[in-house]
């Protein structure tokens, strides 16, 4: 009795590992993804002629530097006076045996000029 205890609960430890391995990449790459957003923000709120098309492709190509898979309808790109916003939204589907579940993002940046 005590061996299967033993091995359940080292089952269970090893399943935690395992979607811990699975799931903490995602959160890494929308962390990396959110600090390049705002310095995209930067850059091209001081980047005279620079299209809301043009912010929006360099979006799309820094999301799939992390294994981001964006459309360019998931991001949107306002200017409010001298205000750039930045919003983005994605979900990334992660498969655990016996419970596969979605991981939802929003990363977004606001930019004042000065």
């Amino acid at each position: 009795m005590k061996t299967l205890k033993t091995l359940i609960t080292l089952g269970v430890i090893g399943f935690g590992f395992y979607a811990l391995w699975l799931v903490i990449p995602h959160y890494f790459h929308n962390y990396q993804f959110q600090d390049e957003l705002e310095k995209l923000a930067r850059q091209s709120n001081y980047t005279y002629n620079k299209q809301d098309a043009d912010i929006q492709r360099d979006v799309i190509t820094k999301a799939q530097e992390y294994e981001i898979a964006l459309q360019p309808e998931q991001v949107k790109v306002s200017h409010q006076g001298t205000d750039l916003t930045i919003e983005t939204e994605y979900t990334v589907h992660v498969e655990l045996p016996f419970y596969p579940f979605e991981l939802k993002f929003a990363p977004a940046t606001r930019n004042r000029k000065v």
